[in-house]
């Protein structure tokens, strides 16, 4: 008898432990919201470094290789640039204003908002 209750109560502990939880399932999996910011994984950092090594020697071509068509950079003054080639075309004639430009001490945190901060979805 006192082996089957060693047993029985040895299966109740072992079922309490459980940590699984249903809830495990990413937002969007269950068509929830995304959360505002979402950490990407280290391999968008090679392109990252390959577009601002290309930008450094003035290859604009390189420098938006990796740019969707649909890119879109928006300043905080309210300006904004829409497309691969509205992009190419400021820089074109940004180049005849730059003697030369270096970037160091590079710090990669490769982020994406789905959210902007003020108010507007960024990302679908």
């Amino acid at each position: 008898m006192r082996k089957i209750i060693a047993v029985v109560t040895l299966s109740v502990f072992l079922f309490a432990c459980n940590n699984e939880s249903k809830e495990t399932k990413s937002a969007t999996d269950e068509g929830k919201e995304k959360p505002p910011m979402e950490l990407l994984d280290s391999t968008l950092v090679g392109p990252v470094k390959a577009s601002m090594a290309a930008f450094e020697k003035g290859d604009l071509d390189g420098y938006t290789s990796y740019f969707e068509d649909t890119v879109q950079f928006r300043w905080s003054g309210g300006d904004s640039l829409i497309g691969k080639k509205a992009v190419i075309d400021y820089y074109t004639g940004r180049w005849k204003l730059i003697d030369s430009i270096k970037f160091s001490n590079h710090i990669f945190l490769p982020v994406m908002a789905n959210k902007s901060p003020n108010g507007g979805v960024t990302s679908t």
